[in-house]
């Protein structure tokens, strides 16, 4: 659980720090590829 909830929390930096380089790729389908890799 724990596990989950911090993976997330860096899935969501990781994202933000993504828009602020490369701001033309989609976010969301990046962040639902970690999420989907870590469970």
């Amino acid at each position: 659980m724990i596990q989950r909830c911090f993976c997330i929390l860096t899935a969501v930096l990781l994202c933000r720090l993504w828009i602020a380089l490369i701001p033309s790729l989609d976010c969301l389908q990046v962040v639902e590829r970690i999420i989907f890799l870590a469970l």
